[in-house]
């Protein structure tokens, strides 16, 4: 495809041995909305050493190997194909450098950030693309901008949308297909540019791992792996400083999710896992609405908060802990029997025989130990007894991490035993082995994809469908 083109790649082998992610392109439009007189500008890229004739078309990006989910590869895009400059046109970032992650530059924090929570950041998911419109706090000063990025070969051009937040360029300037990218969702973009009170909150994300190398990363893990349509509005709270979603946010929402941490939830020298765990309970008591989703650490915190029990775990024969690595998952005849998994497989022409194989990475010390109340455990592994288990309908935890892929758990791996001073051994020698399993491939092909299908199946299905 030529590098001007507007036209979405089509789908290939993205990961290797993994199973391909369901979301794979995204179209990104930066715009500027000027609140006194309504009117949309809209900034547009091309190549301008390209002998295609093509008009200006939007930025695109297709998913690659080492970014775990779409959030990364939008953010990915708008810096490297503006050569960071629209992310820069507000610099407040830069006094954050010291917050950043060991791995991620401060640009790429800033943006997950503001991606994720900004409510003028537009976002339109249709099959395995993400449509997504970033707002920009000014107007490009185009001939100033242009005169930097034609040492790239790149120019920019504006647009202004019509009252009805379409774009009537001519096709001349504009590619054709680039019209109708945009203007396929103007209805839906006017009603969110022009909306005057916040939207209502859909998902919460309770945060429990203050962990610099985690910051906005569990954050973008779900979001961009979990959302369906994109409307869906998310809100994060960091438990670990006992926040949690107010009264308020609890009676429309409809989902939290409790995701990994390094904490241990027996550890009674943290003054706010008991706040957690009661706001848990009574989120599960007072709201049935709202479903639970834990994974890894959240797993065992809704175990242990709702009346199951937590421990350390002991090393089975052939496994070192912590846990670390790919692990092949083993459902029983109860992860067969749940609706949203049969929902799942018809969906996908699977049936129980057709289903691959479930390896997932893992990463935990703890386990859990005895289930809660009504739980029903619906597999297990070789090195963990409880590996998912559900109370049907309301509450899914797994002891995995499939928000993960291969490349993001070396890297925190390597990441956190560099900062605890375990990353070699008492020789100086690098200890490779601890994060040899993280890539290997003698299970199988990793299905995280598939749980994360999974996942999101569970989320959105209907106990009606039950009946």
């Amino acid at each position: 495809m030529d590098k001007n083109s507007s036209t979405v790649k089509a789908s290939r082998s993205f990961y290797l041995h993994e199973d391909d992610p369901h979301y794979k392109h995204a179209v990104i439009i930066p715009y500027y909305h000027d609140g006194i007189t309504n009117d949309v500008k809209v900034y547009l890229r091309r190549h301008t050493d390209s002998s295609a004739e093509v008009g200006f078309i939007p930025i695109h990006a297709t998913i690659k190997h080492r970014q775990p989910s779409i959030i990364f590869t939008i953010v990915n895009a708008l810096l490297t194909q503006t050569r960071y400059y629209i992310p820069w046109e507000s610099a407040e970032h830069i006094h954050e450098n010291d917050e950043a992650p060991l791995f991620y530059n401060p640009a790429t924090t800033y943006l997950i950030s503001k991606v994720l929570k900004d409510d003028k950041v537009v976002m339109k998911i249709v099959g395995d693309t993400w449509y997504v419109w970033y707002p920009l706090e000014k107007l490009i000063p185009l001939e100033d901008v242009n005169y930097i990025l034609a040492h790239f070969d790149i120019e920019f051009s504006e647009h202004t949308l019509d009252s009805d937040f379409k774009l009537t360029a001519s096709t001349d300037t504009v590619a054709v297909d680039t019209l109708s990218q945009i203007n396929s969702h103007s209805e839906y973009l006017k009603t969110r540019i022009t909306q005057t009170s916040p939207r209502p909150i859909d998902y919460a994300i309770v945060l429990d791992d203050d962990q610099n190398t985690m910051k906005h990363i569990y954050e973008a893990l779900y979001a961009g792996q979990i959302m369906v349509t994109g409307e869906e509005k998310f809100a994060f709270y960091r438990g670990y400083k006992n926040e949690h979603p107010p009264q308020e946010v609890l009676q429309s929402l409809k989902l939290i999710i409790f995701p990994g941490s390094v904490q241990s939830v027996y550890d009674s020298s943290l003054e706010w896992m008991p706040p957690l765990s009661e706001f848990i309970q009574r989120v599960y008591k007072d709201h049935p609405h709202i479903k639970l989703i834990g994974g890894c650490y959240g797993h065992q915190l809704i175990a242990h908060s709702l009346g199951g029990r937590v421990g350390r775990m002991s090393a089975r024969d052939g496994y070192n802990l912590p846990i670390l690595g790919r692990e092949h998952i083993l459902p029983n005849e109860s992860f067969f029997e749940q609706g949203w998994v049969q929902t799942y497989l018809l969906k996908n022409n699977l049936t129980r025989d057709l289903m691959p194989k479930l390896i997932l990475q893992q990463a935990h010390g703890d386990h859990v130990e005895e289930l809660p109340r009504d739980a029903i455990l619906i597999a297990d592994s070789n090195s963990c007894n409880v590996e998912i288990y559900t109370i049907p309908n309301r509450v899914l935890c797994f002891q995995s991490h499939p928000e993960f892929n291969a490349n993001l758990q070396q890297e925190l791996s390597e990441c956190e035993t560099y900062q605890f001073g375990d990353m070699w051994d008492v020789h100086g020698d690098f200890q490779k082995h601890k994060y040899l399993k993280i890539q290997d491939t003698k299970l199988g092909k990793e299905s995280r994809n598939m749980m994360l299908g999974l996942i999101r199946e569970f989320i959105t299905y209907k106990v009606e469908q039950d009946n």
